[in-house]
């Protein structure tokens, strides 16, 4: 096939030709300048240094407040404390800055996570979290990564970046006073936490589906309803609490029917029966007088929730004799149950 340029035909010599000084014409790219990325970095960079002062190194030192822990630090040149900043007289607030650089320049984290401003500014800057609200005592450690890292982080980590990390599972009371005293000048400070370890879900790992006020919380492995009830409507102020009650599932409506029958047929009294939404509950006590459950659940899509879709159960009256019509073909009674 020839091509036809300027009244001229070309043969297929002419054409392969240029198709091979066009192959060996080198390819001029524009300057690509990249000045934040995520893109994984030579391997010869490495990571930035992160130091860590732990819990032991915190005692150590002596400090009584997270403000004056960070002042032994050789990297945080400035503290702010106990003055008036800005144009707006903000006594007692307290915040820190990497390499003497300005406020706002270093990034505050707790447990790696951002934290709402306190409202508190200097002239000129925006406003910081008040190093003030996070008692000493509740601090695990202290990780300082005193690079810029507004790569990450953006512009308020150009100095760099101080994460507090909290205790967990911090179980009791503790406090930390210190005094200075010198010639015509005193000094007290004081540093509180209080925190309370709960066994089914800060040990266990339950998760709380829902709370009923101050009194009684269900709890649950994998997303189901609840596992664990528990509560202190009769064993409020008891030493010990006393086992509320034990609970016992069944697979169907028709076989927690089944149950009722039997029970009634023993002439077992029935101490309540309630719909939960989740479930349909029947309430009685065994022969040593100890509670006990028989409930079947709804099926989980008919579960009732909130409108952001949290779990919300409630107590409404169960129909017992609307039950027992489902019971097992052959189960015969002396007499039905009372309305409750």
């Amino acid at each position: 096939m020839a091509q036809v340029g300027q009244g001229q035909a070309s043969g297929a010599a002419t054409v392969e030709k240029q198709d091979e000084q066009a192959k060996r014409k080198p390819i001029q790219l524009e300057e690509v300048v990249v000045t934040g990325s995520r893109i994984p970095t030579h391997v010869n960079e490495g990571a930035q240094e992160v130091k860590i002062y732990t819990r032991e190194k915190i005692e150590q030192s002596g400090r009584s407040t997270v403000a004056d822990f960070l002042n032994t630090l050789p990297a945080a040149s400035v503290s702010i404390t106990e003055s008036s900043i800005g144009t707006q007289p903000n006594y007692g607030v307290t915040t820190v800055q990497l390499h003497g650089l300005p406020v706002g320049t270093t990034l505050v984290l707790i447990n790696g996570r951002r934290l709402e401003t306190s409202g508190s500014s200097q002239a000129g800057t925006a406003a910081f979290f008040d190093l003030n609200n996070i008692p000493l005592a509740a601090v695990d450690r202290v990780e300082v990564v005193s690079e810029g890292s507004s790569a990450i982080y953006g512009s308020d980590a150009i100095a760099g970046v101080v994460n507090i990390i909290l205790k967990r599972n911090f179980d009791g009371f503790e406090t930390n006073l210190k005094y200075g005293g010198a010639s015509g000048t005193d000094e007290t400070n004081a540093s509180l936490a209080w925190g309370r370890r709960y066994f089914y879900s800060g040990v266990l790992g339950l998760e709380i589906m829902q709370r009923y006020g101050e009194g009684a919380v269900f709890l649950s492995a994998g997303g189901y309803h609840h596992h664990i009830a528990l509560n202190t409507w009769e064993s409020l102020g008891g030493s010990p609490p006393a086992l509320y009650h034990t609970a016992i599932v069944y697979p169907t409506r028709g076989a927690l029917a089944t149950a009722l029958h039997r029970v009634l047929a023993a002439k077992i009294p029935i101490q309540g029966a309630a719909d939960h939404g989740v479930s349909e509950s029947i309430y009685l006590n065994d022969p040593d007088e100890n509670g006990v459950e028989l409930y079947c659940d709804r099926p989980k899509e008919k579960w009732p929730r909130t409108a952001d879709g949290k779990l919300q159960m409630y107590t409404l009256r169960l129909d017992l004799h609307a039950l027992l019509r489902e019971a097992q073909v052959g189960s015969e009674l002396d007499s039905g149950p009372r309305d409750l």
